[in-house]
């Protein structure tokens, strides 16, 4: 077992207490010790001899690919492991588990192997099958794909049909947890070997842990039961005892029937079979047999009574002495003592009966004499069907100790001296201090509440030296303060017993019962044998039993469907499950009740009634069952009443037929009809001539008829609708008008260019006869009336004059001079109309004449004319100098205007655009020929526009001046004003400023194919004042010096004598002192050198043979740092050599004056760099 802390014994007893765990025999086969790596001795494989140099707590080392430690915690191995939980608790820190890093040598290396010193597991049987399995769990963040996943192979001796039942060779990733992998296969010998190793080879990741290794034969499900009785009545516990431990449900049949968890109670004496079907499928069946026991209490009696009936109860067992209860509660019991009570409950009871039995002698252990074999107890002992190697902490069930082990005498058992018994090697492996840790017998058995118990057992001592020591635990309690010590000898026969006491208290249903082996810690003596193992209880409890009543309701006739006339009245009812006969009974309208006896029908005619009489019959069945009375009241039928009727629908035009509805009486015992022959059930007929109309009604039920008042169904009205029409002229059309004073109408027009039935009102464009018709839509019926019309006449083409705008008068006339007439409008654009035909104040444009007769609305054809001002001359156009060079400075364009006029100047637009007063100036851009435009204006009238185009070819010539940089202050001469190839300008500011630094514009004078030029002037000031210097990693192979300018400016760097770069940083420099120039390139900075600048390395490997070359290892980098210091380890983290490099020479590779031998050895250094204090890591090789 593994060290755990006080918690989680706690933890351990609280489970057992309260949860009651059922070992099975999958757990006493198991065949490897100690697999879930528990920090103890005895163990039967090996994880420290394959090829892995291995740990165990405590240790200080960071691993590499190769190691494994057996640990609490995958940390201790290397700090970039990933903290795990041990799988056998899930207690951080309570218990340990096999770490690897992960070796890379494949199957020359192996991290586990299998048996005593690795040379096999021992004591399985040849042909059977085994199931070996390990858990799994990855320990490493750089585990995260099939590359870096441990690749855990098997390797197996002695064994066939090997299957790989669960998981996956590969390990799985940290996030997916602990995992379980199986394989089973069949034993070919006695012995088999098993080692594992790591297939992946990658120093990247591939680290991982192991836990709770286990070999255990496979072994078929197997069940049985105990028996016990409680306040709840007769109880069943359940548990397997071989297999699987884990049974999915469990199921009891028989006299009562139960299923779910392994606890049955309320169970009665009988034949039961017990089945369980385990998580694997694996199902197991037990018979059962629960005798009747003179302490069972048994109530006896009618369980089903009719309400409002007695029943008698008897209860016998116990000791006579009874008490009752009821739920609900029974009034009925004046005596809860009795053994027999006369009940009458009104609804269904439950009864209680309390009485104390006779003290039992079952015994609760099960097979407590073995006599079953290697079943229904639990062990941390090794099962050895026989025991050659003599191992320690083993067992067997058997009946020759000296066949299991030939140092054990050959004595019987003591049950009966030929029998089976616990044959036990004792463990010899632990210290004083924690003697009678581990039991090798353990059941949990179910107890009753403050009950006393005695546990007994018998052993016999097989050693003459350092016999075993015995003592009990109950629930993780000693029993005794003291060990049982058994006598030194092997004579046969010497059974000695032991026995202690157990209340159970009020909490307890459940006591985990151990035996343990406190015996001697060496290795000699220790043997024994036990038997006959016994848990009784000494003193009786309360016993219960219940006993249901049910009472069952009456049952009562249902009244049917009846006959019923004006003088009879025939009753109909159910017929009621198990009734014989019916007791009769009934009075009419209240007289005195007339007896008819029984009948063995269900139905009864009462006759000689008159109409309206009350009858009330009593039903009372008779027979096999509960039932109850019942009265059924019905009265007799009264003469049919006279129908109501209405019109429903008078005749129309449309529908020339009419309908009646009736509206009294109602109901479907009615029929009606229109002739008195033909009935119907609808009150409604539909489809009915004209005239004078009745109804008879009939009752279906009691077949008396009558007839209805009359109705008269008039004929459609002769009076045709009226109409009357008239037209009117709108938007040159005719509109047709009809009206009508009928009311709920409707009007068409029909007629030439009419469609058919056009609705009213209706407009046309034609001459001719059109026809209204009216319908009256209550009747149906139609009147027709004709209307003569005649097409409108559009006006004559208006004859018009007009008066044009003037250069000094914008706006023209138009006078129309025919037609003119009172009933005419004028217009010029068709839209707005007047009265009078003379417009004014018109703008120059085209307009259309309009004439429009007000009564027709129709309009003439349009007459067209346009109003239009005079045309003045172009401006003259003056030579330019129409061919300029790309770029160059333009003077404006120049012509010459009429007397009086205005010019206008419009760019590039040749049409439309905004008119300007200043002239043009061309733009010399673009290479092309560009046109511009201009116009002039005399008053209100402007010319047309002239076109002048300007063509430019050529670059333009740059001025040819150059950029110029001074330093701050620096006295400097103003610009001038002819550039350096001869071209004439003007600058926007000729004086420098010499504070800081700006650009200047020169712009050339027009008409010198020059372009406009733009030079910057820089104004330098001091920017070189302070630099800082930064090396890469320290002991690095390849390590740089970068230097870093607070200010911004443009500077060339120098390392020691080399050549001028511009890049600050210096790559793939030599250990040793460095010094770095810094210079300003605009020479307005003093240079500035950095010196001292140390780049530090190590030697990896020195050869301390006296040649002297390479005898001492040493950081002489350093030696000029008075406060740097190394300290110097072997690979298991033991301090060697302390050093300061400026004043130790280096190490010699000795410690203690000896030599330490070829490896790597691995060193921390501490010193200051650049102001700040660092410190590395790292190794290097001794070489001899």
């Amino acid at each position: 077992m593994k060290k755990t802390n006080v918690f989680y014994w706690i933890l351990l007893v609280f489970f057992f207490v309260f949860f009651g765990k059922v070992y099975s025999q999958e757990e006493m086969q198991e065949l490897i010790i100690n697999g879930n790596m528990g920090n103890f001795a005895g163990t039967n494989f090996d994880y420290k001899n394959g090829g892995y140099i291995s740990f165990d707590d405590p240790f200080s080392i960071t691993s590499v690919p190769g190691m494994s430690a057996n640990t609490n915690n995958p940390v201790n191995l290397n700090f970039d492991f990933l903290p795990t939980m041990e799988h056998t608790f899930g207690m951080r820190y309570s218990g340990t588990m096999l770490v690897v890093d992960g070796g890379n040598l494949g199957n020359t290396q192996y991290f586990w192997k299998g048996g005593y010193g690795g040379n096999g597991f021992c004591g399985l049987t040849i042909g059977k099958k085994y199931t070996f399995s390990y858990w799994v769990h990855s320990v490493s963040s750089l585990v995260v794909n099939s590359a870096t996943q441990a690749d855990i192979r098997i390797d197996f001796s002695n064994v066939s049909d090997i299957i790989l039942v669960s998981g996956n060779k590969l390990a799985p990733l940290p996030s997916e947890g602990w995992q379980k992998v199986t394989y089973s296969f069949i034993a070919t010998d006695y012995c088999v070997n098993i080692n594992l190793w790591d297939a992946n080879t990658n120093s990247v990741g591939n680290d991982f842990a192991l836990d709770d290794f286990s070999l255990q034969e496979e072994v078929p499900l197997g069940i049985t039961y105990s028996l016990s009785y409680a306040s709840d009545g007769i109880r069943l516990f359940a548990y397997s005892m071989s297999g699987s431990p884990y049974i999915r449900s469990w199921t009891l049949t028989g006299p009562v029937n139960r299923s779910g968890w392994e606890n049955f109670k309320n169970l009665i004496p009988g034949n039961y079979q017990l089945t369980a079907v385990d998580v694997n499928g694996q199902t197991a069946n037990c018979d059962v047999v629960i005798p009747f026991d003179s302490n069972y209490l048994q109530i006896k009696g009618n369980a089903n009574i009719c309400q409002g009936e007695s029943t008698v109860l008897s209860v016998t067992g116990g000791n006579s002495i009874y008490e009752w209860f009821s739920n609900p509660t029974d009034t009925n019991i004046a005596d809860s003592s009795k053994a027999t009570q006369i009940l009458s409950p009104s609804v269904t009871t439950n009864y209680t009966v309390k009485s104390r039995p006779f003290p039992g002698t079952e015994n609760l252990v099960f097979n407590g004499d073995f006599s079953l074999g290697n079943i229904g107890f639990d062990t941390y002992y090794k099962y050895y069907s026989t025991n050659f190697e003599n191992a320690p902490r083993t067992y067997n069930v058997g009946n020759s100790p000296s066949s299991w082990s030939s140092i054990l005498p050959n004595c019987g058992d003591h049950t009966s001296g030929n029998g089976n018994m616990l044959m036990v090697n004792g463990y010899n492996g632990y210290s004083s201090a924690s003697r009678g840790s581990v039991p090798f017998w353990k059941q949990s058995i179910k107890v009753n509440g403050t009950t006393n118990y005695v546990f007994s057992f018998w052993v016999h001592s097989f050693s003459e030296i350092n016999p075993a020591e015995i003592n009990v635990t109950f629930n993780g309690s000693f029993a005794k303060v003291y060990f049982l010590e058994l006598s030194p000898t092997k004579v046969c026969g010497n059974w000695i017993q032991f026995s202690v006491n157990y209340f159970s208290g009020w909490l307890n249903e459940w006591v985990n019962i151990e035996i343990l082996n406190s015996g001697s810690y060496t290795d000699v003596g220790n043997d024994f044998a036990i038997d006959d193992i016994s848990f009784v209880a000494v003193n009786p409890i309360d016993i219960y039993s219940n006993f249901t009543v049910t009472v069952a309701p009456p049952e009562k006739p249902i009244l049917a469907n009846s006959v019923i006339t004006q003088n009879e009245i025939q009753f109909n009812w159910n017929q009621v499950p198990n009734a014989t006969d019916y007791e009769l009974s009934y009075s009419v309208n209240g007289a005195n009740t007339i007896d008819i006896g029984s009948i063995t029908t269900n139905t009864y005619k009462v006759e000689g009634l008159s109409p309206g009489d009350l009858v009330k019959l009593i039903v009372k069945p008779i027979g096999n069952g509960c039932f109850d009375s019942v009265e059924f009241s019905k009265s007799t039928y009264l003469p049919c009443p006279v129908p109501e009727i209405m019109v429903n629908r008078q005749p129309t035009c449309n529908i020339p037929l009419g309908s009646i509805k009736v509206t009294s009486p109602v109901g479907s015992e009615y029929e009606y009809s229109l002739n008195g022959i033909n009935f119907q059930s609808d009150v409604l007929f539909d489809n009915v001539n004209t005239g004078n109309k009745t109804i008879t009604v009939r009752n279906t039920v009691t077949n008396c008829q009558s007839v209805s008042n009359t109705v008269v169904l008039n004929a459609p009205d002769a009076v045709l609708p009226n109409i009357s029409v008239s037209y009117s002229y709108q938007d040159c059309l005719v509109n047709l008008v009809a009206t009508s004073t009928t009311l709920n109408h409707s009007i068409v027009w029909n007629g030439p260019s009419l469609t058919i039935d056009t609705p009213n009102p209706a407009k046309v464009s034609v001459s001719g006869t059109f026809t209204a018709t009216v319908k009256d839509l209550n009747t149906g019926c139609t009147k027709s009336i004709d209307l003569n019309v005649l097409q409108p006449i559009l006006p004559p083409k208006p004859v018009v004059s007009s008066i044009d705008p003037t250069c000094t008068n914008d706006y023209g006339q138009i006078m129309v001079i025919s037609p003119i007439d009172s009933n005419y409008e004028y217009s010029i654009d068709g839209v707005n109309f007047q009265s009078i035909g003379q417009f004014s104040n018109l703008y120059p444009a085209n307009y259309s004449v309009f004439v429009k007769d007000k009564v027709t609305s129709c309009v003439s054809v349009p007459t067209e004319i346009i109003l239009k001002k005079p045309i003045i001359e172009v401006p003259q156009v003056v030579l330019n100098n129409d061919n300029l060079c790309q770029n160059s400075v333009s003077g404006p364009l120049s012509v010459i205007a009429s007397p009086n006029a205005i010019l206008n100047w419009y760019g590039e637009n040749e049409t439309g655009g905004i008119a300007s007063n200043v002239p043009t100036i061309p733009s010399t851009v673009n290479i092309g020929r560009t046109v511009y435009y201009v116009s002039q204006s005399i008053g209100n009238c402007e010319s047309a526009r002239v076109p002048i185009p300007i063509d430019v070819s050529g670059e333009g010539i740059s001025p040819g001046f150059s950029d110029l940089s001074f330093c701050a202050g620096e006295i400097i001469a103003p610009l001038s004003n002819v550039s350096p190839n001869g071209i004439v300008g003007n600058w926007n500011s000729s004086i420098i400023d010499n504070s800081k630094s700006k650009s200047y514009l020169f712009t050339p004078n027009p008409n010198q194919c020059a372009i406009e030029q733009k030079i910057n002037i820089t104004i330098n000031v001091p920017t070189l004042k302070y630099v800082k210097w930064e090396t890469s990693k320290a002991f690095d192979d390849s390590q740089s010096i970068e230097i870093q300018v607070f200010d911004q400016g443009e500077y060339l760097y120098q390392l020691d004598d080399g050549l001028f770069q511009e890049s600050p940083l210096f790559e793939n420099v030599k250990h040793g002192y460095h010094s770095v120039k810094v210079i300003d390139v605009n020479g307005c900075s003093e240079p500035v050198v950095v010196s001292g600048i140390l780049v530090v390395n190590f030697p990896n490997y020195f050869t301390p043979n006296g040649d002297g070359y390479n005898d001492f290892w040493n950081i002489s980098d350093l030696k000029n740092y008075d406060n740097s210091s190394v300290f110097i380890y072997d690979r298991y983290g033991k301090l060697l050599k302390e050093l300061f490099p400026s004043k130790d020479f280096g190490w010699d590779g000795t410690y203690l004056g000896k030599e330490m031998p070829a490896s790597d050895y691995w060193f921390v250094v501490f010193y200051y760099d650049n102001g700040e204090k660092k410190e590395y890591k790292g190794h290097f090789s001794l070489k001899r």
